[in-house]
């Protein structure tokens, strides 16, 4: 359950993060 909802999301994120490692201020999630 927690898992899948994990797995897609940091795949999401890892696909954002690897384009640009150094988040900008307006993309970084707070």
């Amino acid at each position: 359950m927690s898992r899948k909802r994990s797995s897609w999301k940091d795949t999401q994120w890892r696909i954002i993060s690897a384009p640009t490692p150094p988040l900008l201020p307006s993309q970084i999630p707070e």
